[in-house]
């Protein structure tokens, strides 16, 4: 599985992308799927924010926290994207409407193969998280059962030693 998850590594530069349109595009990628299931979307980043970023692994890391918070929420609700800066880095806020974690079961969810879905091989978040990693950044989780969950990614705007 590690070399596995090591050859999905793209070797491709670290280029300033605007972090809007990350979203945008993961969005229009994935737009059909949740309005199949009456769930809607609002990308409320900040629209002049350049991040240093490999841009296609950064898009299929939000694409899977984002996919996950659609199959969380199941039918009917919303996920928000938001984010702050702070010095030298972002933390981008991915929030849902879905049913939330359990407390034991948060600390499981980065491990391979971990999941909850009948049909999920639990490789989305694990492939999001060393995403997120390689780009020198961290996920934290905020949920409670009932109140939805938000990934909360820290991203540097530039990189360093890459």
């Amino acid at each position: 599985m590690e070399e596995f998850l090591l050859s999905t590594r793209a070797h491709a530069p670290f280029m300033n992308e605007n972090l809007y349109s990350i979203f945008d595009e993961v969005l229009i990628i994935i737009g059909e799927k949740a309005a199949s299931r009456e769930i809607v979307i609002v990308n409320k980043v900040d629209k002049q924010i350049v991040i240093e970023s490999q841009k296609d692994r950064l898009k299929q890391a939000f694409y899977n926290i984002i996919l996950n918070g659609i199959e969380a929420i199941g039918q009917k609700g919303s996920i928000e994207i938001w984010m702050k800066e702070k010095d030298s880095a972002v933390d981008i806020y991915i929030k849902d409407s879905g049913g939330g974690i359990k407390e034991e079961e948060l600390h499981k969810i980065f491990e391979y193969h971990y999941t909850t879905k009948d049909k999920g091989m639990g490789l989305g978040l694990p492939i999001s998280y060393m995403i997120v990693k390689d780009h020198g950044g961290d996920i934290h989780i905020e949920s409670g059962k009932g109140q939805g969950t938000t990934f909360i990614i820290t991203l540097p705007v530039k990189q360093t030693g890459v």
